[in-house]
């Protein structure tokens, strides 16, 4: 074997080294997205159930939700409980919203956010709250909310 031969061995071994590592970095790719959905969707569902579990075992909160409901207005003495817990509720979807449109979280656990949020934008607090909170969310996540306001009315 002559010294170009051997070159010419060299370049096909090396042109198949990288081909090789191509497929490699593209399967480690995919394996990394996937690992970024599953844990975009765990933390979610973590915020979700903390969220869940402080409604259902906070008698502060549930106090709070019984002035807010009495009075009409979520501004009562004693109804800051229900402005935060609206808060975190906005917050946690508005994280999800912006993990949705990233790529990072699929659409049908997206779309398990909508009824949640259509329900709470139903309540007749939220317009006095999104009022006072609505500067605290992107612009995207506000036209977002907007269109839920809107089918509501």
């Amino acid at each position: 074997m002559s010294i170009a031969d051997l070159g010419s061995l060299g370049e096909f071994v090396s042109s198949l080294a990288v081909l090789l590592t191509l497929i490699f970095l593209t399967l480690q790719m995919r394996q990394n997205t996937k690992a970024v959905k599953a844990s975009t969707a765990a933390e979610m569902t973590s915020q979700w159930l903390t969220q869940a579990n402080s409604a259902a075992t906070s008698s502060a909160l549930d106090a709070a939700f019984n002035r807010v409901e009495e009075s009409g207005s979520a501004m009562v003495e004693g109804g800051r409980p229900v402005f935060y817990f609206t808060a975190a509720l906005l917050k946690t979807t508005e994280f999800a919203h912006y993990q949705w449109k990233a790529g990072n979280l699929d659409e049908p656990l997206w779309k398990t956010h909508e009824p949640a949020m259509e329900g709470v934008v139903a309540t007749p607090h939220f317009g006095e709250i999104w009022a006072l909170q609505k500067g605290w969310y992107t612009d995207e996540f506000q036209a977002y909310v907007s269109s839920l306001i809107e089918k509501h009315q």
